[in-house]
């Protein structure tokens, strides 16, 4: 009897969350595209730029902004669910009929595991390919770039962490991995000491390079070395063809897959500031859907006090709360990203702090 009373428990409890989270979602989405994006599109709009691009422009848009909407949804659910059935002294009701604090929270668990595997699902499938399509439209529609197949390039080289070289290329077609325009500057103690041009290259194999038609020259005022010409020359690149590749792609745009290809990168050409920004990023691909769990953690005792169950102070603490977790979040994922601490405690430290004021709010709350 208990148990069957438990379900029906259970249900309730998720329907009376489920109401305030898809608010959450398109209150939450609204406000953070109404402003910097929503004005961009509306000056491309201006501009002449098609309606279909700019529509385009807008659906792109709502992937990543949705995955970091969910975890704010997930508190203003349980402040606004458990606060309503907290002011009806429906709680207390569940209480008199044998529900725990600790039972009513199993609901509010489940749904937070959902809406953490929705948003890793999100973070990995869908918000790299929308950042990457809307970057590559956006560059379209605004003339920023030449082909879609022809990119600029810029390769640092690196003995340990120090920059030893810089190769770049004017063209460089991913598909047949050809580069055109291509000159590499050795540096030596941070000074510029050879500079070799080539009009095109084609790769020999992994690391290695056919420069065709170009010239190499010191460039320091005391050198007296004539410039050289050349038909053929190997230059020397550590990063391969399909790293290359990667290049074009920001961090953003990368699945954990990619991010973790692009720090074998760094780690082998020893870029130390790099790896420390790609491995903040990869293991913020956990932290920020786990924020969800966060969220509901505190949001659960929260609600169940009975000042809670206005709406607006719901919509209110929620925001404060938000705003409070996302500082100390982007606050310590720069400091990640510098090096300055850790990746993992950079992208773990304001759910860690979450999670230890929810336990604290847990053990106070109305039994």
């Amino acid at each position: 009897m208990l148990n069957a009373l438990m379900k029906i428990a259970y249900r309730y409890i998720m329907r009376e969350l489920l109401g305030p989270m898809l608010f959450g979602v398109a209150a939450f989405v609204s406000i953070l595209l109404a402003g910097k994006q929503l004005m961009d599109l509306t000056r491309l709009a201006f501009e002449g730029v098609a309606f279909l691009d700019v529509a385009k422009l807008f659906l792109l848009a709502l992937p990543p902004t949705v995955v970091f909407t969910l975890p704010m949804s997930m508190l203003l659910a349980t402040l606004l669910g458990f606060g309503r059935m907290s002011g009806d002294s429906e709680m207390v009701a569940m209480y008199a009929g044998g529900m725990s604090l600790y039972r009513a929270a199993v609901p509010v668990v489940f749904l937070s595991l959902i809406v953490t595997g929705v948003t890793i699902v999100l973070n990995e499938k869908v918000v790299p390919w929308s950042l990457s399509t809307a970057n590559d439209l956006r560059d379209r529609v605004e003339g920023q770039v030449k082909s879609q197949n022809e990119v600029e390039i810029r390769l640092p080289q690196y003995r340990g962490d120090k920059l030893v070289g810089i190769v770049r290329a004017t063209f460089f077609n991913p598909r047949t991995g050809e580069m055109r325009g291509v000159s590499s500057v050795d540096y030596k103690n941070g000074e510029p000491v050879r500079v070799t041009y080539g009009a095109s290259a084609i790769r020999k194999d992994d690391f290695h390079w056919t420069l065709r038609n170009g010239w190499t020259t010191d460039p320091r005022p005391d050198s007296s070395a004539p410039r050289a010409g050349f038909p053929e020359a190997t230059l020397t690149i550590q990063q391969t063809v399909d790293e290359i590749r990667g290049q074009s792609k920001r961090i953003s745009e990368m699945s954990m897959a990619e991010l973790r290809e692009q720090m074998k990168v760094y780690s082998r050409t020893g870029q130390v500031s790099k790896m420390a920004e790609a491995e903040t990023a990869w293991w913020n691909r956990w932290s920020v859907p786990f924020a969800s769990v966060v969220f509901a953690a505190i949001g659960l005792p929260l609600g169940l006090r009975p000042q809670r169950a206005s709406g607006g102070l719901g919509l209110g603490l929620s925001i404060v709360i938000i705003f409070v977790y996302w500082v100390v979040w982007n606050s310590a994922t720069r400091l990640g990203g510098y090096g300055t601490v850790s990746p993992f405690a950079a992208a773990w430290s304001a759910n860690i702090l979450g999670i230890g004021i929810g336990a604290a709010l847990l053990t106070r709350a109305p039994k």
